[in-house]
């Protein structure tokens, strides 16, 4: 006999009680191209792609993802569809609750400065379509159980897109709701602070008043990352701002974030968004 046995996970984020209440889904299947107007959105709508590319105006920006991709709209954004012929995609909603007092929770998963790139992630189940045919049978079902299974389900898909979405992207009330989550809004506070520095590992880590090892287990159990690169990537969506947001020239941005040179700037935030800082910033300026 063999026998395999696997525990809790220790790593538990207490969330206090929020958590994400099904409200609806649907599958649209495309034939012929189509805009949507704009509209603005009083709950949560998760897009996932089956079949692509999937493109929007999300708060101005030009977004597109394709298969296996999700974007997230929060409650007030503004959302135009760009529809074109052939693609397939499911449309999921949903609200955040606080149990038991509080149907409808106050808190956001988004900060309010999020930029709409950072509302994308990679889909988050290994198969997304067979969560959607659950939920679609248990609307069938339509039993007694049925709205706790589709919760439940919903839970878990929503834990796991929470897991790929930019630690720093979410609200400090949402990650207030881990024990932990302190920690993370030191740390970025901290970024913050000397965002125009380039502090060590070693200093990072005598800010936060705990060892280098520490910090670094830290940074990589709660954030996803080293802290080295958690800075580096704060630093790049700062800078994205700036882009996107001022007329300040790309030079001045490079050293007002403490890069070395424009030349090393340009391949960070290149290797970060994929272009380089002027072509991000025409990007934007043509929306």
């Amino acid at each position: 006999m063999e026998k395999e046995k696997y525990l809790r996970s220790a790593n538990e984020v207490r969330s206090g009680g929020l958590r994400p209440v099904f409200q609806d889904f649907h599958l649209l299947r495309m034939s012929g191209n189509h805009d949507y107007p704009p509209h603005q959105h009083a709950n949560y709508e998760v897009i996932l792609v089956d079949r692509g590319p999937y493109t929007c105006t999300l708060n101005g920006a030009e977004i597109s993802i394709g298969r296996h991709e999700v974007l997230v709209i929060k409650p007030g954004d503004r959302h135009s569809d760009h529809l074109h012929d052939g693609q397939r995609h499911y449309v999921l909603h949903f609200l955040l609750a606080d149990e038991p007092s509080h149907p409808v929770s106050t808190v956001r998963l988004f900060n309010e400065w999020v930029l709409p790139q950072d509302q994308v992630c990679t889909a988050p189940m290994p198969n997304e379509n067979a969560i959607f045919h659950a939920l679609e049978e248990e609307a069938k079902q339509s039993d007694y159980y049925s709205a706790a299974i589709q919760d439940a389900m919903l839970e878990a898909f929503f834990w796991r897109m929470v897991r790929l979405l930019p630690a720093e992207s979410l609200s400090p009330q949402f990650r207030r709701r881990s024990a932990e989550q302190d920690f993370a809004g030191r740390l970025f506070r901290l970024f913050e602070q000397h965002v125009k520095e380039n502090l060590t590992v070693d200093e990072l880590a005598g800010w936060m008043q705990i060892s280098k090892r520490s910090l670094s287990i830290k940074c990589r159990a709660l954030l996803g990352d080293s802290p080295a690169q958690l800075f580096t990537r704060f630093k790049v969506r700062k800078a994205a701002q700036l882009l996107a947001h001022t007329a300040q020239p790309v030079k001045e941005i490079s050293y007002e974030l403490g890069f070395e040179n424009p030349y090393h700037f340009s391949r960070v935030f290149k290797r970060i968004y994929g272009v380089a800082p002027a072509a991000f910033r025409a990007g934007e300026e043509r929306l």
